[in-house]
């Protein structure tokens, strides 16, 4: 099974994705904690996101899986562009 990571970038904060939908593992570092409650729940949510549309996006062409989508690498790009910490 390929696995997709996103991470925050100091790296304090990693989530790896598996099949879809499938969250594998999150790795938190102590400065990642202390972010607080929302906002790491926040982060955690945004990464698995990013994590999933490279999963999406590495799906060869016409498998869809029931999804209805494969973002391209360039909307994969510009979401990770909106990630901020």
């Amino acid at each position: 099974m390929t696995a997709y990571t996103a991470s925050s970038g100091d790296n304090a904060l990693v989530v790896t994705v598996g099949a879809p939908r499938e969250l594998l593992r999150v790795s938190l570092s102590p400065a990642a904690v202390a972010a607080g409650d929302e906002e790491l729940a926040s982060r955690i949510t945004r990464l698995s996101v990013l994590a999933y549309l490279r999963h999406r996006c590495g799906l060869p062409v016409g498998a869809n899986n029931g999804a209805g989508f494969r973002p391209s690498h360039a909307q994969v790009a510009a979401y990770a562009a909106t990630l901020d910490f």
